[in-house]
């Protein structure tokens, strides 16, 4: 626990030197210009660090109850800094802001260390971006009933701690910097209005995206230091070993045994399947059972561990936007075909990582166009997830006739092994073995760009006019991009998963990859070139899906151009 606690106390210290952080402290030095003192810098950073902690607590159940989107907690801190920024502005109106504080000091009259309060409530909700390694780590050491832990709490209690620190030390040498003015000092009442206008204007540059272009610039010297902080080892990924207490032991063995692939992909035409003892297989323990199911497909009835006992069953984790998923899938359907009459059985676990992918009919749509025929549980709350402790798209884990885990593979490529895994369990529970499959492994073998989003939630590598959020805004390509760099141009709407495309909507990415994959939805055609040359044009339709816009045998580096039907939605990239 001490250690869990050190390291979420440190991941909180370094968000003052992340990315995350930069459109926060225009605010950060604009409260620390209206003065106060150490009780308003105390205020401040406790309101930041309640907020925070009590948003990463409990916001997103809340939200998710009364059907709101999460995006509503960062409008509502923005809302909050344009209203204390009047209160600075006009000093009647923060009077009454102030007012409802009041009791908290025993009668005293209204002043600014308990308005403080509402200005760190505000920054402590657009910290909210800078949590994302730890709030996933809170959610694993929550409760499996849904109840938040004692765990849980005294994580976000640390890392609440470890952020507010540094904001109480820099509003206090801001004021003091301040108070230190003769000129400052004299005219008290223009200080505070000059610290509003500051505050609004910070506001308006968060409203608008001012800030965001700012962060694609700075994050590699941010993780300059912090490496030099932490000895060259990742906070965040520190924050990922934690302990999932939803795990069974036999997961967590399961997770540390397959951490590399058994044996890498070397890309042959076909699956080299060998020989092997199901004595040679490890036995992590028993299976941990499907946990928090929302929806069976092609089955009429939910599925069970207990009730497969006796065969031997494959669980694969997938998501039909992830083009990883999507080239395993002829792997895992041909062991189905192939060995299901000889005692295996294939349970599909459906794990989201897009909002569309929650929709039941868009999965369901899925699998009939994929043509899985197995059994599929659609995992929205990642209760089956959690349960084995699983961090990837894809992932499979065999389990014997006896219920126990013996094998697992994580991401792509080892089909070769897995297959040679199956058909000793099978032979071992007595089972007449068919030959083997022969399916064509078509893992990338060299390497290309990386994933890239769209929606500014997870927008990297962007170059360009800088994003507005939520709204329609006409955009202009950077001059020039870098490898990997994307660019917007025309109009478009920029949302947290997805951009809407309007009039003349292109968009430009430099990349380096044999095969590229954008998922886009809507009804309309996407065109294009790669270095001037024209691609044959993406006709789209309906729900979002994965298509493919290039494919070819050798990998190819370029600026890639698209052109978009005003209408379309466009997800994410992803390559090959």
């Amino acid at each position: 626990m001490a250690v869990l606690l050190a390291i979420g106390f440190v991941a909180g210290l370094l968000t003052i030197v992340s990315p995350c952080v930069l459109p926060v402290l225009p605010a950060v030095i604009a409260s620390g210009v209206t003065a106060g003192g150490r009780r308003r810098a105390f205020a401040i950073a406790v309101g930041l660090a309640l907020a925070f902690g009590l948003s990463a607590l409990f916001s997103i159940r809340l939200l998710q109850a009364l059907h709101l989107p999460l995006g509503l907690r960062y409008d509502l801190a923005i809302v909050a800094l344009f209203v204390v920024a009047a209160g600075l502005i006009v000093p009647r109106f923060g009077e009454l802001l102030e007012r409802p504080f009041t009791r908290l000091g025993a009668g005293r009259a209204p002043n600014k260390e308990r308005g403080g309060l509402v200005l760190g409530a505000s920054l402590g909700l657009l910290y909210l971006p800078c949590g994302g390694p730890i709030l996933a780590t809170i959610a694993a050491v929550g409760s499996p009933s849904g109840s938040i832990s004692a765990r849980a709490v005294a994580l976000t209690a640390a890392y609440s701690l470890g952020i507010a620190l540094p904001i109480f030390g820099l509003v206090l040498a801001t004021d003091q910097l301040t108070g230190a003015t003769t000129w400052l000092r004299s005219h008290a009442l223009a200080t505070r209005r000059t610290g509003g206008v500051l505050l609004a204007v910070s506001a308006l540059a968060i409203t608008f995206g001012a800030a965001t272009s700012l962060q694609t610039h700075v994050p590699s010297y941010t993780s300059k230091i912090e490496d030099h902080l932490t000895a060259g080892r990742s906070v965040s990924s520190d924050l990922g070993r934690i302990g999932n207490v939803h795990e069974s032991q036999a997961a967590k063995r399961v997770q540390q045994s397959v951490t590399e692939p058994a044996v890498p992909s070397t890309n042959d035409p076909v699956d080299k399947v060998p020989s092997i003892a199901a004595a040679s297989l490890t036995s992590y323990g028993p299976a941990p059972n499907f946990a928090k199911v929302t929806r069976w497909f092609n089955t009429p009835a939910g599925l069970n561990l207990a009730a497969l006992h006796g065969k031997v069953v494959l669980i694969d984790f997938w998501t039909y936007s992830c083009i990883n998923c999507l080239r395993s899938l002829p792997h895992v359907k041909a062991w189905y075909t192939r060995y299901h009459s000889a005692g295996l059985d294939v349970i599909g676990v459906h794990t989201p990582e897009f909002d569309f992918e929650h929709d039941a009919s868009n999965v369901q749509a899925a699998i009939k166009r994929l043509g899985i025929p197995y059994p599929v549980a659609m995992d929205n709350d990642y209760g089956t997830w959690d349960a084995w402790g699983n961090n990837s798209w894809p992932a499979e884990y065999l389990i014997d006739a006896q219920g126990n885990v013996r094998f697992g593979s994580i991401g792509e490529g080892d089909y070769g092994q897995m297959e040679a895994a199956i058909r000793a369990l099978l032979k071992s529970n007595g089972a007449a073995l068919p030959p083997p499959t022969s399916v064509p492994d078509t893992t990338p073998q060299e390497p290309s760009t990386a994933e890239s989003y769209l929606g500014y939630q997870r927008l990297a590598r962007y170059e360009g006019t800088p994003i507005v959020k939520d709204r329609k805004a006409t955009y202009a390509f950077a001059p020039s991009l870098k490898a990997s760099q994307l660019s917007y141009s025309g109009q478009w709407t920029v949302g947290q998963q997805q951009i809407l495309a309007g009039a003349g909507a292109q968009l430009r990415i430099n990349l380096s990859a044999s095969d590229v994959y954008l998922v886009l939805s809507g009804a309309g055609t996407v065109t294009g070139t790669l270095d001037g040359k024209a691609l044959p044009a993406q006709r789209v339709s309906g729900v979002p899906t994965l298509y493919t816009l290039l494919s070819g045998q050798k990998v190819r580096s370029g600026i890639l151009d698209l052109r978009f039907t005003p209408g379309l939605s466009a997800y994410d990239f992803t390559f090959g």
